[in-house]
């Protein structure tokens, strides 16, 4: 090995910078004891081709950061990422059900996230850790042999998506499958294909004299200060304390959302509605948000908040882009009441339409609030991608990660079987659960659809009880 190490900066933006508060991990229970020692040589080899991975975090001014990259063969001592392991004295079937319910309570953190894990950008910087930390648990009891893995990253190096291209490069490495690889970066300054792409797509607005949109019209973006801060804080404790949110996760059987989805787009065209077709993720959304306020008061104003990315742009050239890249989506307010008595199949339409209208100078303005929140004077100030005007009760968070593929795994190169379940969080030092937050993650093998929801517990019953009408419903009509 080199006695000296040289390196390459990987500028991140300010979308990255409002991440840095949190920690994001995904998990998986598979079937089988993995095999470490394969695993962490195929981890040896994706860094070995994605140097970015092997970095270490650096924080040059207030949401801002880059990502010192080793350039070569690591020097002595320098770890391109942590790997550790333990084993369960108890059984899995002290903990899960096997097979997994529809409905079931998550596994508890500590299988899938060591405890010397950092769960803030802070912490990575500061300490200068390796950006991935892998955790195993194994259960080895026999007839019952089951691991649970996890990966841990700093919310400030990826999103969802981005996640998902490092979990499918591990997996063709441990397959022994081919797979390309970024550029290599080089010594010295690297530029951000998003900040290139940002920089030239102001600049063409403003020779184009193209106006941003009102805020007024786009209130699921704005900046919020401290009030937000305790308000968010106080809401979410509320939630905990007193109405028992949890997290919890659902595995919807494939046949029910066949039934779900076919029904819907048979009632579109029934109804004559032109224009956008329902995506199965619009039916999805629209289902949960309905089946969640099913029984809340009627009177309660509610916003739906998710996102799409500036990947959407095929000038962007950000297929492989790995780091965060949103562009919050505005939808209608609708009262519980509203919500109740709006068929399915609209609500789903109205969902598509909102989201069709999201453009690049939607994103331009989320990257203004950025620019703004980052100023050193602002320094409570920060974006706020949900609507906290008065005219919104609470907003409902549910996010489509189907097209990331991040459930998904094949585990045969390291020894294991079946992916049984899947787990994902977006974990901060702050002691309070993130509720109203639903995010449907992808498909298991067998096409369950893994759904992981944080709301309080008269929501999940609800949502329960629309859970058990629609798999009654698919059986009546077979």
């Amino acid at each position: 090995m080199q006695s000296s190490q040289q390196f390459a900066t990987h500028y991140l933006t300010l979308f990255d910078g409002m991440c840095a508060e949190s920690a994001v991990f995904g998990g998986w229970v598979v079937e089988g004891l993995l095999d470490i020692g394969k695993l962490e040589h195929a981890l040896c080899r994706l860094v070995a081709k994605w140097p970015l991975l092997a970095g270490r975090l650096q924080q040059v001014e207030k949401m801002r950061y880059t990502v010192k990259v080793p350039h070569g063969p690591f020097v002595d001592g320098y770890a391109p990422f942590v790997i550790t392991s333990s084993t369960s004295e108890r059984p899995i079937s002290d903990f899960m059900k096997h097979p997994v319910p529809v409905v079931s309570d998550v596994l508890p953190l500590s299988f899938f996230v060591h405890s010397s894990t950092p769960c803030t950008t802070s912490t990575w910087v500061t300490q200068q850790l390796p950006l991935m930390f892998w955790h195993l648990t194994y259960f080895k009891h026999r007839g019952n042999e089951v691991t649970c893995i996890g990966m841990t990253v700093s919310h400030a190096l990826v999103d969802g998506p981005g996640m998902g291209l490092i979990f499918k490069a591990l997996e063709a490495e441990t397959l022994g499958k081919p797979w390309v690889a970024p550029p290599m970066p080089h010594v010295g300054d690297n530029e951000n294909p998003l900040q290139v792409f940002l920089d030239r797509a102001e600049k063409d607005a403003a020779s184009n004299k193209e106006k941003l949109p009102n805020p007024v019209d786009y209130p699921t973006l704005g900046l919020g200060g401290l009030w937000f801060l305790l308000s968010y804080i106080l809401f979410n404790l509320w939630q905990q304390i007193w109405h028992k949110a949890s997290m919890r996760l659902v595995l919807l059987p494939p046949e029910a959302i066949d039934h779900l989805v076919n029904d819907c787009r048979r009632a579109k065209e029934r109804d004559g509605l032109k224009g956008l077709d329902l995506s199965s993720g619009d039916i999805l959304t629209a289902w949960l948000y309905k089946a969640i306020y099913s029984e809340e008061p009627l009177g309660r104003r509610i916003n739906l908040c998710n996102m799409v990315s500036f990947r959407m742009f095929p000038t962007a050239g950000l297929d492989n882009y790995m780091h965060n890249c949103f562009i919050p989506n505005q939808y209608q307010i609708f009262t519980v009441a509203e919500l109740q008595v709006l068929p399915l199949h609209v609500l789903a339409a109205k969902i598509a339409a909102s989201k069709s209208v999201t453009s690049l100078s939607h994103g331009l303005l989320t990257y203004k609030y950025l620019h703004i929140s980052a100023q050193p004077s602002r320094s409570l100030i920060r974006v706020v991608p949900y609507d906290i005007s008065p005219n919104v009760d609470e907003n409902l968070t549910i996010s489509n990660m189907t097209t990331a593929n991040v459930v998904q795994f094949d585990w045969s190169g390291v020894g294991g079987g079946r992916t049984l379940c899947r787990y994902k969080k977006v974990m901060s030092p702050a002691p309070v659960l993130a509720t109203n937050v639903v995010t449907i993650s992808g498909q298991l093998e067998d096409g369950r659809m893994v759904i992981d929801v944080a709301v309080s517990r008269r929501k999940m019953k609800s949502l329960e009880v629309a859970i058990s009408r629609l798999i009654d419903e698919h059986t009546a009509e077979i």
